[in-house]
């Protein structure tokens, strides 16, 4: 989840840096796994050429399925049903996935995010210098991405609740712009924030209600710890225990963005994670500068430097390595700033008049990889403690 998270973010914060607007595009399944047609996913899987001997095997978990409805004391008689994925099932999720696999067909070339049952495709213009062209693109573009996914939709047996289907435009103008999406002949509502794969999206990009959600959910979690530490009995041990277990990991879900945190954020963080130690080691008079030395626990940023190592150092095998986050290092690299004598030498490095726009120059100059940024907080870490 937290790699889907960083690709859209690194993506839409590339388009901000160069002010291009993106366009969001969050797709709403009616009753998604509920309504999944099992002929229409055989059918798909036999296309993809999975082994007979699995596909029989799901054939059979999916075949000879029984339902009925209970409506208080009430129940219906049993019915067999021909659509539909069990809730309960770890399967379930893998097997939407893929039978909506081939979906990226119909967005074209642009990016899409397909997260258990959410789904989210970014609309990104071709760089141009009118940003009222770039807008143009994006109401005709998007008008025809969202008339594509409702087609597959009806095609597929997968009805979209158009009702509960959002569009979001990232920008950084003062004036927000106006988009018109239709899909099916009804015009999408646009919001300004919108909540996905537990992310809290702004059309400016700003981390602080993801941030602020995060320390609204700790205050909660620390209210339980203080109803424990109440009872003499309680060990420390336990209280440590439930603070990792409960506390710690709303934390852990902000540390890939930790280092991409406005300094405030990040001090935000740290004095609610110290008043976590002061509760636990029930120290609640120990000063901020001597609060480690007290409790002998690690800082948070230890803990983040821990977390980021681990997610670097297995990259190459996980999908972290597959997105833009961490192709976004190398993506650069490949444009050439080119010019007229340039030209003979090697052709390959031109790319035209590309460059020579102010859009792309600008781009360049405010363009910010944040893996890059993972790593200059690791070494920054490192120094620390060498000190």
């Amino acid at each position: 989840m937290q790699t889907n998270v960083l690709s859209i973010f690194q993506e839409i914060k590339n388009n901000l840096a160069g002010n291009i607007p993106t366009l969001s595009i969050y797709v709403d399944y009616k009753k998604a796994y509920d309504l999944v047609w099992h002929m229409g996913l055989i059918v798909k899987l036999s296309r993809m050429l999975i082994p007979d001997e699995l596909l029989k095997m799901l054939v059979n978990w999916l075949s000879d399925r029984k339902a009925y409805i209970t409506f208080g004391n009430a129940k219906s008689e049993t019915f067999s049903t021909h659509i539909g994925l069990p809730q309960d099932s770890s399967l379930s999720p893998y097997i939407f996935i893929m039978y909506h696999a081939d979906i990226v067909k119909n967005v074209k070339a642009f990016s899409t995010h397909l997260f258990a049952d959410d789904l989210c495709t970014l609309i990104t213009p071709p760089i141009q210098k009118k940003h009222q062209k770039m807008l143009k693109f994006i109401n005709s573009v998007g008008s025809e991405v969202c008339e594509n996914l409702f087609e597959y939709s009806v095609r597929w047996k997968q009805p979209i609740n158009i009702s509960k289907t959002v569009v979001q435009n990232f920008h950084a103008q003062v004036k927000k712009p106006e988009v018109e999406i239709k899909m099916n002949n009804c015009v999408l509502d646009t919001v300004r924030s919108f909540k996905y794969v537990g992310f809290t999206w702004t059309d400016k990009m700003s981390l602080k209600p993801t941030v602020d959600k995060c320390l609204e959910n700790i205050q909660k979690s620390y209210g339980k710890l203080k109803w424990l530490q109440r009872n003499k009995h309680i060990s420390t041990n336990v209280l440590r225990t439930c603070f990792f277990a409960y506390s710690f990991p709303y934390f852990t879900w902000i540390f890939p963005f930790y280092p991409l945190l406005p300094t405030s954020l990040q001090d935000l963080l740290r004095r609610k994670y110290r008043v976590g130690m002061r509760l636990i080691h029930r120290c609640p008079f120990a000063a901020a500068k001597d609060i480690f030395v007290v409790t002998k626990e690690k800082s948070l940023e230890v803990y983040v430097c821990k977390y980021l190592q681990k997610r670097l150092s297995n990259a190459h095998r996980t999908d972290l390595g597959q997105s833009l986050l961490y192709e976004d290092v190398f993506h650069w690299e490949n444009f050439v700033n080119g010019n007229v004598k340039d030209r003979g030498k090697n052709r390959s490095l031109y790319v035209g008049q590309f460059f020579q726009l102010a859009r792309v120059k600008k781009m360049k100059e405010r363009h910010q990889s944040y893996l890059l940024t993972w790593i200059q907080f690791i070494e920054g870490i490192h120094r620390q403690k060498c000190m």
